[in-house]
């Protein structure tokens, strides 16, 4: 069964500019996801609300396993400290979601 993922980021004023996933090496190893068939689609550019404070980016794993194997991928763990460092640096509130 599918499981989606949702990152909620939610930004002080629209001065600060919310996290985006702009590197390579992390972009390429989510494609091996993708291609290997455990990732089914990726949203990083997310969806932003109408008042532009809240930004909205979604990952679908084919299983809870494929989403357990990409989760303790230390190449994609870089990804997600730089996250966590920018939210944290900018004062971005964040939440993850399963759907």
């Amino acid at each position: 069964m599918t499981v989606t993922h949702k990152l909620i980021q939610q930004r002080p004023s629209t001065s600060v500019d919310f996290f985006a996933q702009n590197d390579s090496t992390i972009i390429d190893k989510v494609e091996e996801y993708k291609s290997a068939g455990k990732v089914i689609s990726y949203d990083f550019d997310g969806t932003i609300s109408e008042d532009t404070l809240t930004k909205t980016m979604t990952i679908t794993f084919n299983s809870e396993d494929d989403f357990d194997e990409y989760s303790n991928d230390d190449v994609l763990n870089v990804g997600t400290d730089a996250r966590i460092k920018h939210c944290e640096d900018n004062s971005i509130s964040w939440s993850v979601e399963q759907a």
